[in-house]
């Protein structure tokens, strides 16, 4: 699918395993360039089928999860078959830069909020540690969706809570048990089936602890 309008690639923001992004300029705009990267491991029409969907799905989700109440970047082009999606470029702090820094605690209730609404519509953001967080003004953005999938189940749902709770308590251990408690206390607050996700997360946590010993 050919873009209408071509974009100018600026500097590389991240390299990861599943795509690249980008900074560039796209109509006299700042914007994200979201590139999802071939596996060369993989048959080239089935890693085709793979990056066309997840592409799709992610863009989807993004949307979804603003219906849900969780603020994210505007989704200005989606190209499937090339597997790239140009998105609003969030300006501001990275929650991890924030917490490092001694500041902003108390946005972990946000966090917990946002992550009970994405629940509560059935989406699972998949990556949501700190740095999955943005402070613009004063609008806490979720990103980086590439991992997201729908689901209720709330096995699905815990391995969230799971990894921003392993994030706190491996990047931010200073904090971290005031940021659990204000964590948990905005999830439960924006999720009405959040009893039975957390009960599902004290398995996780017993089983991990299980394994380590």
């Amino acid at each position: 699918m050919d873009r209408p309008i071509e974009i100018k690639e600026l500097r590389m923001i991240a390299r990861g395993a599943e795509a690249d992004i980008l900074e560039a300029e796209w109509m006299g705009v700042r914007v994200i360039l979201k590139r999802r990267l071939p596996k060369e491991y993989l048959n080239p029409a089935l890693d085709a089928r793979v990056r066309y969907h997840r592409t799709v799905r992610e863009a989807e989700i993004l949307h979804e999860a603003k219906l849900s109440g969780v603020p994210t970047p505007l989704v200005y082009f989606v190209d499937p078959v090339n597997a790239e999606i140009i998105m609003e470029m969030i300006q501001g702090f990275r929650l991890k830069e924030l917490l490092e820094s001694g500041r902003r605690v108390d946005l972990l209730g946000v966090v917990g909020q946002h992550l009970g609404r994405l629940h509560s519509g059935g989406i699972v953001h998949g990556d949501p540690t700190t740095s999955n967080f943005i402070l613009s003004g004063k609008v806490l953005y979720a990103i980086d969706f590439g991992l997201s999938f729908r689901s209720r189940a709330p096995q699905d749902l815990a391995s969230d809570l799971h990894v921003i709770k392993e994030a706190l308590e491996s990047y931010h251990s200073d904090l971290s048990e005031e940021a659990v408690q204000l964590l948990m206390s905005g999830y439960s607050g924006a999720f009405d089936g959040s009893s039975e996700v957390i009960r599902w997360l004290r398995r996780l946590e017993s089983s991990g602890r299980y394994r380590g010993a």
